[in-house]
Order: C-alpha cells, then structure tokens, then sequence
C-alpha cells in the first residue's frame, strides 16, 4: 500500500525562498538628493493648561504671537551663549 501525497492549494504559501541581498551601491539603496530649499520647519513643544494658559497671557500683553515670542526667547539664549541671533 503506497501513500500518495495530495497536493495542497496553500503548499506554496509556506515554501521560503532564498533571500536575495542587493549589495549597497544597488540603485535600490542609492540615496535620494537632498533636495535644499527655504521652507520653514516646524517646533512642537508641549505645555500644561498652566503653563499655556501663562504664556497665552503674556502674547496678549505684548500684543504678539507665540510665534514670535519663541523666536525672541531662542534668539535671546543664542546671544547669551555667545553665538549669532536667529
């Protein structure tokens, strides 16, 4: 009495292949230019309803935005560390 194996739909799905590495200087991991422009970037910083509550104060005192009050505040510690001012 000889066994036959029956094919199976899902055989294939769990035969592994050889894995193929492309070396480094293949086009596959060249590095993109980079692309240079003037494009702002932005800064997230995270406040407490405290602390925002506080600095939103002090932007309607000096009738600005939070914007340009951390500009001036980075731009303050630059200066005071003896480097040029943003």
């Amino acid at each position: 009495m000889s066994i036959e194996k029956k094919s199976n739909a899902f055989q294939g799905l769990t035969r592994r292949e050889a894995i193929v590495e492309e070396p480094l200087g293949s086009s596959k991991f060249q590095k993109r230019p980079r692309v240079k422009d003037d494009r702002p970037r932005g800064i997230m910083i995270r406040l407490t309803p405290q602390q925002w509550i506080r600095v939103h104060e002090l932007v309607l005192h000096e009738n600005t935005n939070i914007q340009a009050l951390g500009l001036y505040a980075l731009s303050r510690i630059f200066t005071e560390k003896g480097l040029p001012e943003l």
